[in-house]
């Protein structure tokens, strides 16, 4: 394999390439992704298995690489496998603090600045301090001299985020497997009181007796308390920092939402089921919180003076779980989206779903390249549906009560993607942008999407997800004269 990965974006494509064709024609060996992986589908055990076998990796930054998350992948994954790591700004650019630890203490050399023969021989010696020569393979890079560039940090990382992620796995995996146990046992834990009660409330010594059981209960209730104790205090209504998402991930990127409403008729009760789309933005406390639009909660669709006999809500994840929805908040912003949430006990990322990657920095222009994904209208189905497309606008409009950012795309034109989400392609990774919302005769059509960070942060109104809580989101919300049938 190659002594040299490169690694940077792939909008520098034309700068870095005739950088690396100069090192290839002086004899050195060159790995770079545009040319070296086969397929979309080997590119992560490619990019690992060249970043293993290579002795230098050359970082280009640029405005462009700092920003990309991949770059931080390869960045992170050299400074684990403590390879020397040497950095080549090819414009002026400030580090990012997601790669300044890897970068303590390294000298950078600027390709922009000065004579170019007189850099690349800087990068030439560097490069040979580093261990690697022209036409030298692995055996002369592990002879060669000490290198002056000092090697990235990895030792010395701190410990506590292993230990925080460690313990918060322990402890959801602790409330799962209570509230399992407990669901299993409770029969024989029942018949086991009524055993044990005479013995430990009666007869000789029962104070001590009680004493002891009391200390039992206490022990049992603080290990029940932090089991479920929220893991944060901010408001549900806020993304969680997640990984961009790459081809594999964008299919547990929607769950299908089923809604079933009863309201009383003159003759007969008017049932209607739905089936439509969300996606989960936040996890947090052992719950996972969905966004999807207003419309498939069908709350105005109850009509003015409804009685209802049923209201429920469940999610169906990719993976064939099922949750039944809790609480809901419907007009979330005053905008025309809901949230929903589930307990998501027992339910893992990246393998039943994933939290949707928000990042409020990015640029939205007319012409990027989006991708609508939306549940498949079959009930129960493990599947989602991808539209591709073009950003056609970005404007200022009225969805629902609140004037909002739109993103009209031709990758959603019709009602069914109600719901949808819609993801912008940036540099091979996809980032969520939007939720995609229909309203007949409403100021917006069917090919636009609200812009997520426009409901992001904002503190929800919630209500139980039965017929009282629909009752009153229609009395609240929709001034309705709502209430439960008898």
């Amino acid at each position: 394999m190659a002594d040299i990965f490169i690694c940077y974006s792939r909008k520098d494509t034309q700068e870095v390439s005739r950088w690396v064709r100069r090192l290839e024609a002086e004899g050195f060996s060159v790995w770079m992704d545009l040319d070296s992986v086969d397929g979309a589908s080997l590119w992560a055990k490619e990019i690992v298995q060249a970043i293993d076998d290579c002795s230098v990796l050359i970082l280009m930054l640029s405005r462009h690489s700092v920003e990309s998350h991949h770059v931080v992948k390869e960045v992170s994954l050299a400074s684990e496998k403590e390879k020397r790591i040497l950095p080549l700004k090819i414009e002026p650019v400030d580090i990012p603090p997601s790669m300044q630890y890897q970068l303590a203490n390294i000298h950078f050399l600027e390709l922009f600045r000065g004579d170019e023969e007189k850099i690349y021989s800087i990068v030439v010696r560097a490069l040979s301090r580093h261990g690697v020569a022209a036409g030298a393979g692995p055996e002369a890079a592990d002879s060669a001299a000490e290198p002056a560039v000092a090697p990235a940090p990895s030792q010395a990382k701190s410990i506590w985020p292993r230990l925080k992620h460690g313990l918060l796995a322990l402890r959801e995996g602790c409330s799962s497997a209570l509230y399992r146990f407990w669901m299993r046992a409770r029969p024989r834990l029942k018949q086991l009181w009524a055993r044990l009660r005479p013995v430990l409330l009666e007869g000789p010594h029962k104070l001590w007796k009680r004493l002891a059981l009391g200390v039992l209960a206490g022990l049992v209730l603080l290990a029940g308390l932090w089991a479920v104790w929220p893991s944060a205090d901010v408001p549900p209504v806020s993304a969680n920092e997640a990984p961009v998402l790459d081809n594999a991930t964008l299919r547990l990127a929607t769950q299908a939402i089923n809604v079933r409403r009863v309201k009383k008729g003159f003759l007969q009760s008017d049932e209607k089921t739905l089936i439509g789309s969300a996606g989960v933005f936040r996890s947090a406390g052992g719950k996972l919180f969905l966004v999807t639009s207003s419309g498939w909660l069908d709350l105005k669709g109850l009509g003015k003076s409804p009685e209802i006999e049923a209201y429920e809500i469940w999610v169906t994840f990719v993976s064939g779980e099922s949750r039944v929805v809790s609480r809901f908040s419907d007009k979330v912003g005053n905008l025309d989206l809901a949230v929903l949430e589930v307990d998501g006990r027992g339910l893992k990322p990246g393998k039943h779903y994933v939290v949707l990657p928000f990042r409020p920095d990015l640029e939205l222009s007319q012409g990027d390249e989006v991708v609508m994904v939306k549940s498949s209208p079959r009930l129960n189905s493990t599947s989602n549906i991808q539209t591709f497309g073009r950003i056609q606008a970005v404007r200022d409009l009225t969805a629902g009560w609140k004037t909002c950012r739109a993103i009209q795309s031709d990758a959603a034109v019709t009602e069914a993607n109600r719901g949808g989400l819609l993801f912008k392609e940036d540099d091979g990774e996809f980032l969520w942008i939007g939720v995609h919302v229909f309203e007949p005769g409403a100021e917006y059509d069917q090919n636009v999407s609200v812009y997520a960070g426009d409901f992001l942060g904002v503190e929800p109104r919630w209500y139980p997800c039965d017929p009282g809580g629909a009752a009153q989101a229609l009395r609240e919300i929709y001034s309705a004269n709502a209430r439960v049938a008898k």
